[in-house]
């Protein structure tokens, strides 16, 4: 990607080297722009390792309540009651009904 714009600003770098711009100015500008983009990614992947966490940590938290389930109270529908626990809702929203 860096090389693309290096190779697409080829003119605007001649230019500045015709107005007296030296080497190390350039190298220097095309090294900013680089570090620049690799902080953008750095930056980019650092979220998505923080969002990727909080999704495993959120599944790992739901499979090991599942898994503390008494299947005996499920089966003999003695299972605590909690607001909204019928599947009708879930089928109406899924035009299952």
């Amino acid at each position: 990607m860096l090389a693309q714009s290096v190779q697409q600003r080829t003119r605007d770098i001649g230019i500045l080297m015709a107005l007296g711009a030296q080497r190390a100015d350039v190298a220097q500008l095309v090294l900013s722009q680089g570090l620049g983009m690799s902080l953008l990614g750095i930056g980019i992947a650092a979220s998505a390792g923080v969002l990727l966490a909080v999704a495993l940590a959120a599944c790992w938290f739901s499979a090991r309540r599942a898994s503390r389930v008494d299947p005996l109270m499920y089966v003999r529908d003695t299972a605590p009651r909690t607001k909204n626990t019928s599947i009708r809702p879930y089928l109406l929203v899924g035009g299952l009904t």
